[in-house]
């Protein structure tokens, strides 16, 4: 039985080739290229493929740790200045912090 049914596109004049009991489009292309099926992926470069792949989810993971230590670097500076600030405040009370404004308007 017949599960195929090829037409002409109006507007390239390519062919598409349609499923008729799912309406899906299975294949298409321009006017002189050929219908044939293509060629099954060869299994070695599907392959070659997955290693890239599995290689590249392993650099992420290392990718990914880098980021969260450099963000707890970040975090422990911003702590230890905040803490060196709160420790010049304590020793001088009276002492007011410098604005940065200040010396735009000077």
């Amino acid at each position: 039985m017949l599960r195929e049914f090829e037409i002409t596109c109006p507007g390239c004049q390519g062919w598409i080739i349609i499923d008729l009991e799912t309406g899906e489009v299975l294949r298409h292309g321009k006017k002189k290229e050929s219908r044939k099926k293509k060629e099954k992926v060869d299994p070695k470069k599907f392959q070659q493929a997955m290693d890239k792949l599995r290689a590249r989810e392993d650099g992420g993971d290392e990718t990914f740790a880098d980021a969260v230590r450099s963000v707890e670097e970040a975090k422990r500076k911003l702590e230890d200045a905040f803490e060196q600030a709160k420790k010049r405040a304590a020793e001088n009370p009276d002492e007011r912090p410098p604005n940065p404004l200040d010396d735009l308007f000077a």
